[in-house]
């Protein structure tokens, strides 16, 4: 391991996948979009935060995919052993935008 791939060094990807804005099938089998809304509720944001939190929690996890898979307790299985991941960003959205508009910023992305 490098320190580059050390949770807390480097940017802030989804399990410390590479950052690839629009992957083809052979460059990864799992993408991660993040969707910043947050206009759920007036004067209280926070929701726009998660895709960014997330990604900052799920660092302390990628290491784990070098040497063993995710291991799901109440199933009994390893998961994600192998999968090559891919983080496309986040969507860009405006402020104020209509629901059908913010639908399909996220299809289109």
């Amino acid at each position: 391991m490098t320190y580059e791939q050390l949770p807390f060094s480097g940017i802030s990807t989804f399990f410390k996948a590479p950052h690839i804005p629009s992957p083809t099938p052979g460059q990864a089998e799992v993408a991660v979009v993040g969707v910043p809304w947050d206009e759920g509720t007036t004067y209280r944001s926070g929701s726009r935060m998660g895709p960014r939190a997330l990604r900052e929690a799920s660092t302390m996890w990628a290491f784990q995919q070098d040497h063993e898979p995710l291991y799901d307790g109440e199933a009994g299985v390893a998961l994600l052993g192998g999968v090559r991941w891919a983080d496309c960003g986040d969507v860009a959205l405006g402020p104020m935008w209509p629901a059908d508009q913010y639908h399909q910023a996220v299809v289109d992305r």
